[in-house]
């Protein structure tokens, strides 16, 4: 196999004018490993003819950084999906220009990477606490976003060997980096993959390094952006605030209390703009209904007029889907024991 040569056969190296070590550049050689691999990728993606061994990652490693071609990370990552293993054979120089060659191919790799290699996870901390990367990150965030959601995914692999400084001191660093950003984006109009990653990063930032002022700028805004979407990604974030709220009751409770009136809002509104049930919509209602009946459990009261609202809508619209009339059933019980609320309630 040509991917068994020595790296020197297949890559060479110019000298500049004044005499020191210029750009690697592929020798005849390795044109032609670049193009049998590349073309036998197109012609058979991802049926995994192409078969690697531990010796060839050197090689494609030295080609690819030498080449800079797309299709020659296909052939990379095709090999890593189909042999996680070899994850820890791909040199450090290779992540390196991937992260460096931002193109989502390149970034696909760094992220699988990650997740199966503690060497890969420890070299992008590192990355991250280089001098500068603040602002770098700040500047190309749409691009890393998924990259270092990934990353916040698998940080928590247990690795004696990584310095828990260096976690802590990464947090940090996403989180002067993104933190603003993803609080401002809870309120845009970004498509929907693209706030879903969005409202992840900020979920999970929320449940690793916030503080209860931190919470307090998505407290003032995602109430009113719940009231008019069943969006999982925001709801998850929701979760995670009042998690956070944990050591602080009377907040918890205040702000379930909000997340109560916007899921009641959100039926409501959706009971009265679609009078018959849409097919593709009942999973979401049914969800819906299963947060409100943990909200009420949890708070064991609901505002009279919201209540109000929701019982005419459901029973109006609703009246034969299971799903509503048994959370009716359920929460009718925990609400009417009160007799101090029921007063004020719907007889």
């Amino acid at each position: 196999s040509m991917l068994e040569l020595p790296e020197q056969f297949l890559v060479i190296q110019r000298k500049a004018e004044n005499g020191a070590d210029g750009k690697k550049e592929l020798s005849l050689y390795g044109k032609a490993l670049v193009k049998l691999l590349t073309e036998n990728n197109q012609e058979t993606p991802g049926r995994g003819e192409l078969m690697l061994s531990c010796n060839h990652f050197s090689a494609l490693g030295a080609l690819l950084q030498s080449s800079n071609s797309e299709q020659l990370k296909k052939v990379l990552l095709g090999a890593l999906e189909k042999e996680p293993i070899f994850a820890q054979l791909v040199r450090a120089d290779v992540f390196a220009f991937c992260l460096d060659h931002v193109t989502e191919t390149s970034l696909s790799i760094c992220k699988f990477l990650i997740q199966h290699s503690r060497t890969h996870l420890l070299q992008l901390e590192l990355w991250c606490l280089d001098a500068g990367r603040i602002k770098y990150l700040r500047k190309n965030m749409g691009v890393y976003l998924s990259l270092l959601s990934t990353y916040l995914k698998y940080r928590g692999k247990s690795d004696y060997a990584r310095p828990k400084k260096v976690l802590a001191d990464v947090l940090i660093v996403i989180r002067q980096t993104m933190w603003k950003k993803l609080v401002s984006s809870i309120t845009s109009d970004d498509p929907s993959n693209e706030l879903d990653l969005q409202m992840q990063v900020l979920t999970r930032l929320v449940q690793l390094v916030s503080s209860r002022e931190d919470v307090s700028c998505i407290m003032e805004q995602l109430p009113a952006v719940l009231e008019k979407t069943a969006n999982p990604s925001s709801w998850t974030l929701a979760d995670a605030v009042s998690c956070a709220l944990g050591e602080y009751p009377a907040d918890q409770r205040s702000w379930r209390k909000s997340l109560l009136k916007a899921c009641l809002c959100w039926i409501t509104v959706t009971y009265s703009s679609s009078k018959v049930q849409e097919e593709n919509m009942k999973e979401t209602e049914m969800t819906m209904l299963g947060r409100l009946q943990e909200l009420v459990v949890s708070i064991g009261e609901v505002d009279p007029d919201d209540w109000s609202s929701f019982l005419k809508k459901g029973l109006k619209y609703r009246y034969r889907d299971w799903a509503f009339m048994e959370a009716l059933h359920k929460l009718i019980p925990v609400l009417y024991e009160n007799e101090d609320l029921a007063q004020h309630l719907i007889p």
